[in-house]
């Protein structure tokens, strides 16, 4: 049977989710971002999940990120949310933008999607969200 380990990183995810409106795990791969998300939205943060690693929930947002937002109950765990596109973090800006109520979206993913420096064709959530890096 795997053993969870107790996160440092829990306290501070449930404090961001107070007063920001994303916030985003991030890591290398298995190291727990899942995990932590899902112990955190099962206890003390009930959210809708959403799990891009599945191939018909990714190919929906993919094929429509503002649609699949508009119809997304709210608060929202998006699991591995990179898989999603630049085109749906671009749509998690515009609504955390139009409406800046706290704990709107819990995002896990790789370490690159907080970069500081998005880049021309990907964008960074760096100026709209707190981030926690797990090790």
């Amino acid at each position: 049977m795997a053993e969870i380990i107790e996160r440092r990183a829990r306290q501070s995810v449930l404090n961001a989710l107070s007063d920001t409106r994303v916030v985003v795990i991030v890591g290398a791969r298995q190291v727990g971002k899942r995990t932590l998300a899902l112990e955190i939205v099962k206890s003390d943060f009930p959210a809708t999940v959403i799990n891009l690693d599945e191939r018909a929930v990714r190919e929906s947002v993919l094929a429509d990120p503002a649609g699949a937002l508009a119809d997304l109950e709210e608060p929202a765990f998006i699991d591995e949310v990179q898989r999603g596109g630049n085109d749906l973090l671009l749509e998690i800006k515009a609504s955390v933008d139009r409406d800046n109520r706290p704990g709107r979206f819990l995002l896990t993913g790789s370490a690159r999607i907080c970069s500081r420096h998005g880049g021309p064709s990907r964008p960074s959530p760096a100026g709209w969200s707190s981030s926690a890096s797990l090790l």
